[in-house]
């Protein structure tokens, strides 16, 4: 069913014979198609990376994030270009947080 509101009538017969029937409206919302919403592609390069990443993505991103493994904020990043200095941060694991409508993606990110 496409977006909209259906009926969906349920008919039965008991063994004895005995029948009924029960109705339902629901409501089909109309929601991105996949190829919109492939965060599958959303990439991050170099992975080792010593002084920045960049970001690959066919789908618009609104905010980026860096966090420490325990998952307090290290900083935000301006996202006018899909290039983030990273060249001040000590050694170790991190986690890219990137805002792609309106969901949060978080991919590993290793600085050497």
């Amino acid at each position: 069913a496409g977006p909209g509101v259906h009926t969906i009538v349920y008919s039965y017969t008991d063994m004895n014979n005995c029948t009924g029937t029960a109705s339902q409206n629901i409501t089909v919302n109309d929601c991105l198609k996949l190829e919109e919403f492939d965060v599958l592609e959303l990439r991050i390069l170099p992975n080792p990376a010593k002084n920045q990443f960049v970001i690959h993505s066919d789908a618009p991103w609104s905010l980026v994030q860096l966090l420490d493994p325990r998952g307090s904020l290290i900083q935000t990043f301006d996202t006018t270009s899909n290039t983030f200095d990273i060249s001040g941060l000590p050694t170790g694991v991190y986690i890219v947080r990137v805002s792609v409508y309106d969901q949060w993606i978080q991919k590993r990110l290793i600085i050497e």
